[in-house]
């Protein structure tokens, strides 16, 4: 709840525990070439010392390195390894990248294509590209979940421990590299709302921004938040559209065809794609195959969303004032507005992706306001959803393990290249254990 410059006198003063042998950045590098996993748990441990950011940084490039892939699934990361194998194969060279990237068919952003470009040029194992994916995701990844604990006071609290959780599988380590352009674009944008809806940043809006390279779909939340510094911190009208969002979820599909016309080329045809008219018979059918799901997805589906919207609703209806004045607030009003704006438009296929972003702004605020603020009522709140939060948490931990190999466990980065290990630990549990 304090200014960026409270926040960095806080920084130089704060008593870091050094007393463990990981109190330099070169030890922490040791104990990764040794043991990653380990290296984890004491950051996790040790969350306040100057190194544990890094610490999860290198953790997130070490997931990629042992990230396991099934050829027969239809997961993204697959599409990512074929294209390695194509440019590598193929002798793609830069000029063809960058006519593709402007192309009406082509891929729209720069990021993936020109990295898996250079990466070809050397060779065409993925375990390379997805640990250079991991590499430039937990950069963002961790210095998310740092500048909260670094707003966060002294101590976490059982509270925050559990926001801050939901808030870093939101848009987790598995996510960030199956579907390497929107999620680890989510984190580069989140990274440059915290800049500047925390630090009072206006680079930080340039930062957001820049997402559009990662995938070029954050052209919206990036023009949202242009129009959020433009109109400013309007609460009322932020909790007016987010409440509408919660019950009238869905437009017609032919309003956002007629939209689309107005979008540059480049964007006109990936976009109208998402809204055809085969999309929506799609869409439609797919309605009355949601209770046909897993029952956990279903509930998890339901109750995820309630808790945000009873979350919400009590600090605007009973803590509007307490947080009014506070940088706190410009992330409670920007959550409100992309939540709102982006849950009405979720109907559309892809679009509601955008909320996961949204959420992650709302779950920043819900943990730095249970921080600083000894709200009794607030923190009953917290344990009457704490069954829906841990749902969410256990689903999207399965997910890590679908795409993490034993490796990630109990191998080192000196193991990698000498252990073929492709099959994800979700998967080997279910067959050996």
């Amino acid at each position: 709840m304090n200014s960026y410059q409270k926040r960095v006198e806080r920084l130089q003063k704060q008593s870091i525990d050094n007393s463990t042998d990981l109190s330099g950045n070169v030890k922490v590098i040791f104990l990764f070439l040794v043991q990653p996993f380990v290296l984890f748990l004491f950051s996790l441990r040790k969350y306040k010392a100057n190194w544990a950011k890094n610490a999860l940084w290198l953790f997130t490039f070490f997931y990629g390195l042992t990230f396991a892939i099934s050829p027969d699934s239809s997961a993204d990361s697959v599409q990512y390894a074929q294209r390695l194998v194509d440019m590598h194969s193929y002798g793609w060279d830069l000029n063809r990248i960058f006519v593709t990237v402007y192309a009406v068919d082509g891929f729209r952003d720069i990021f993936q294509p020109l990295l898996t470009f250079i990466v070809s040029r050397f060779t065409d194992n993925y375990t390379i590209l997805f640990g250079l994916f991991g590499l430039f995701l937990g950069y963002f990844y961790s210095r998310n979940i740092w500048t909260l604990i670094e707003y966060s006071g002294d101590r976490l609290n059982m509270y925050g421990v559990l926001l801050l959780a939901v808030f870093a599988f939101i848009v987790s380590i598995s996510s960030g590299i199956n579907g390497v352009r929107m999620w680890t674009g989510a984190h580069v944008f989140i990274f440059g709302c915290f800049r500047y809806l925390l630090d009072n940043k206006q680079n930080g809006l340039l930062i957001a921004a820049s997402a559009t390279l990662v995938h070029f779909a954050y052209i919206v939340p990036s023009l949202l938040l242009l129009g959020y510094m433009l109109v400013g911190n309007r609460l009322f009208i932020y909790y007016v559209i987010f409440v509408i969002s919660y019950f009238i979820s869905e437009l017609d599909f032919e309003i956002a065809r007629q939209m689309a016309v107005f979008l540059p080329e480049v964007f006109r045809e990936g976009t109208t794609g998402y809204i055809s008219e085969a999309v929506e018979r799609r869409v439609q059918a797919g309605v009355g195959l949601q209770r046909e799901r897993s029952w956990f997805l279903v509930w998890n589906s339901i109750l995820f969303p309630l808790s945000i919207f009873l979350m919400v609703s009590y600090i605007f209806l009973f803590k509007r004032k307490v947080i009014q004045g506070t940088i706190a607030e410009n992330l409670f009003g920007a959550g409100l507005l992309f939540y709102g704006v982006f849950n009405i438009l979720g109907y559309y296929p892809s679009v509601h992706r955008y909320l996961s972003p949204a959420a992650m702004l709302l779950f920043a605020f819900f943990f730095l306001y249970v921080q600083h603020q000894k709200d009794r009522n607030f923190r009953w709140l917290i344990l009457i959803v704490s069954p829906a939060l841990l749902l969410y948490l256990a689903i999207n931990f399965r997910l890590l393990l679908e795409f993490a190999s034993f490796l990630w466990f109990i191998g080192n980065p000196i193991l990698v290249p000498f252990i073929d290990a492709d099959m994800g630990l979700y998967e080997f549990i279910r067959q050996y254990i």
